[in-house]
């Protein structure tokens, strides 16, 4: 498995927005069946790194479980993740 690296830049978007602006992205990543474990454990190594960016409140996994709602999809290969980021 690939190590994981967030891309996503948000500088130059906070540098146009007020000053108190936050920008909250929530994502799903697809990964390869069997994986989750594998790919949590690279995540949560990661998570420290991309927490001490520029502007970054939270960032963390969102993984499902069975609420038992009708509409709900559960898929074991896709894992969300919440990042908000702010003006420091």
């Amino acid at each position: 498995m690939a190590e994981l690296r967030h891309f996503i830049s948000v500088d130059r978007i906070l540098e146009q927005k007020k000053e108190n602006a936050m920008i909250n992205v929530i994502a799903s990543i697809s990964i390869e069946t069997g994986s989750l474990s594998g790919f949590l454990e690279i995540f949560r190594a990661n998570m420290l790194k991309v927490r001490e960016e520029r502007g970054c409140i939270e960032y963390f996994p969102l993984v499902d479980i069975d609420a038992k709602l009708t509409p709900q999809i559960l898929d074991e290969n896709v894992v969300d993740y919440y990042r908000k980021v702010g003006k420091p």
